[in-house]
């Protein structure tokens, strides 16, 4: 089955939240650029945020894994209003290039 873009119209009051992992947000990107990146990147999270934008979510927020410290993967919200995350690609955070 091919990797779809989460769609906030699946989310509810109790469960307003996802979060696409890496894997899947390279997957996302790749299909849609006709691009082969293996690793996030600026470019990448910036055009997964604004993506997200157009599909109606509230809030994208890209997050580092606790351990780690490199990306963990996006945080989507969609609630009954906007909160005041908002969009954010994330600043240069560990273990980001353009490779």
């Amino acid at each position: 089955m091919a990797i779809k873009f989460p769609d906030p119209s699946e989310r509810s009051a109790k469960e307003p939240a996802v979060i696409c992992d890496d894997e899947r947000v390279l997957a996302l990107y790749n299909r849609a650029t006709g691009d082969n990146k293996v690793r996030m990147s600026k470019n990448v999270k910036t055009w997964f945020v604004n993506e997200a934008d157009k599909r109606g979510w509230d809030a994208a927020r890209f997050v580092n894994n606790v351990e780690t410290r490199f990306s963990a993967g996006c945080l989507l919200y969609k609630g009954p209003e906007k909160i005041l995350v908002g969009f954010a690609a994330g600043e240069g955070s560990e273990g980001d290039d353009d490779e």
